[in-house]
C-alpha cells in the first residue's frame, strides 16, 4: 500500500494490525507526527512517530525503512501501530 503524500511506499507487517487499527490511521499519524529515531528489541535501527489519527486517538507506531538488497527500491515497513492509552507504562 502506498499513499501519495508519503515519500516511500509504505507496507505494514500482519502483526502492525494487531490492535485492528486501520492503515488509514497510521498512515495520518505517519504523515502528519514528527519521527524520532529508535532501535528495534532485536536491534534494528527504526522510526517511531506519535500523534493523533484523523479521529483524534493518539498512536504509537514504529517503522523500519528497508532497502532491498536486490536494488529494490526503499520502502518503510511499518511493524507496530498501538493506541498510547493502551500502553503500561503511563501513570
Amino acid at each position: 500500500m502506498s499513499d501519495n503524500t508519503f515519500p516511500l511506499e509504505v507496507r505494514f507487517t500482519q502483526s502492525a494490525r494487531k490492535h485492528r487499527i486501520g492503515r488509514a490511521s497510521a498512515l495520518y499519524v505517519l504523515a502528519t507526527a514528527k519521527p524520532t529515531a529508535t532501535t528495534t528489541t532485536s536491534g534494528a535501527d527504526a522510526w517511531i512517530y506519535v500523534g493523533a489519527d484523523e479521529r483524534g486517538r493518539e498512536l504509537e507506531v514504529i517503522a523500519l525503512e528497508v532497502h532491498p538488497g536486490d536494488g529494490g527500491r526503499p520502502y518503510l515497513l511499518v511493524i507496530h501501530v498501538l493506541p498510547t492509552q493502551l500502553r503500561g507504562d503511563r501513570p
